[in-house]
């Protein structure tokens, strides 16, 4: 599969065409979470494994399908369309949508996804533009899934984004209007709400609908969350909103017009981890692994030789995102770790509208620039 698909039309044909394009990337996606030791050691004990995969299934049909269909019928339009693309049944996609709502009820004993970034001000950068990076680490291998999207539906906004060929949503992306979206995951501590959306979900339909950063974080406040995250919105105009979302609480955070920096924390009061461990509930992987720690270190790395750089421009910062500093491992900014490992790495530029990106790791990978 090529690394790019362009989808054109109504939501739900654009999902068609995803699936068959990315069909045997999502397939291969399929059997990695029924494989996954995440999802093994959330099984009752005296559960046959196809019986729990049936379980989470009906789950999120029973709960997700019912509550997108009235909270956001356009997204589960393009849901169906994947499963009908993809020639799987439309319970797998709906569950693959949601795997944090299932594998991570508590983000203080074992995690999907970590990482960390920054959002350069123009006073940082060198053609006085704003400028989103953002890096994600996964439990699953999922490099082989990571794609970049170019959207053009028959109603609503044009957009570019990078995604996962299973998700109808994406992780960050910039439409016509030079409005940039970017998710950083966060530790959030709030319980999950059975009228959640995914919050991938919800950055897309920020993309397709929305025209300014105030429009895009006044939609994204509305709904309750699968998972907690730092969501940063800018526009072509300059304007920045960092949004920190719980599942079911959000706080604006003062955007400064030079670096800001953001990592699995927040920096409000809103209900987060705050243990520095993962416990012993924790899968056998994790256990004993700093949650934090990590992210406030590469952070730390990255601050250090973006203060040698200067001013900043997408050429100069993407190299830095290959370090291992002393050698591979947990706090590397190019981050091999026990269980989680940097599969990608992408940089936003919204007033040009542009896409910078890592697919894979960025020690391992070339990086790659689109233009919406």
């Amino acid at each position: 599969m090529k690394q790019i698909i362009e989808t054109i039309g109504s939501d739900y044909p654009m999902g068609v065409l995803q699936g068959r394009m990315a069909k045997q990337q999502i397939a291969e996606m399929w059997q990695k979470v029924q494989d996954s030791t995440l999802l093994a050691h959330n099984r009752p004990p005296l559960m046959p494994k196809p019986l729990h995969l049936l379980h989470c299934q009906k789950k999120a049909d029973t709960f997700l399908k019912n509550y997108l269909q009235r909270a956001l019928p356009e997204e589960c339009e393009r849901i169906h369309g994947l499963a009908q693309g993809a020639a799987l049944p439309e319970e797998a996609l709906l569950f693959m949508q949601v795997l944090e709502m299932e594998l991570v009820p508590k983000a203080d004993t074992y995690t999907l996804t970590a990482g960390l970034g920054f959002v350069a001000g123009p006073q940082a950068t060198i053609q006085e533009e704003v400028l989103i990076c953002s890096i994600w680490d996964f439990a699953l291998p999922v490099e082989d899934q990571l794609l970049v999207r170019k959207s053009w539906p028959r109603q609503g906004n044009s957009s570019l984004d990078v995604t996962l060929a299973h998700l109808a949503g994406c992780l960050g992306g910039v439409n016509q209007h030079g409005l940039a979206v970017a998710l950083f995951p966060a530790y959030a501590a709030d319980s999950l709400s059975l009228k959640a959306v995914p919050l991938n979900l919800l950055v897309q339909k920020v993309l397709a609908s929305t025209a300014t950063a105030e429009e895009g974080a006044a939609l994204l406040e509305k709904y309750h969350r699968d998972i907690g995250a730092t969501v940063c919105l800018a526009d072509s105009s300059g304007k920045i909103i960092l949004l920190e979302l719980s599942r079911t609480d959000q706080a604006r955070r003062q955007a400064e017009t030079g670096m800001n920096w953001i990592t699995t924390r927040f920096t409000s009061q809103l209900p987060q981890v705050t243990e520095a461990y993962f416990s012993k509930k924790a899968h056998p992987s994790f256990q004993g692994l700093p949650i934090h720690q990590p992210a406030q270190e590469r952070a730390r790395q990255l601050q250090e030789k973006i203060q040698q750089v200067g001013l900043l421009e997408p050429e100069n910062i993407l190299p830095l995102l290959r370090d291992h500093g002393q050698g591979q491992g947990e706090n590397s900014l190019c981050r091999h770790g026990k269980m989680l490992t940097t599969q990608l790495a992408f940089i936003l530029q919204p007033r040009l509208k542009r896409l910078w990106v890592y697919l894979g790791s960025p020690c391992l990978n070339q990086w790659q620039k689109w233009g919406l």
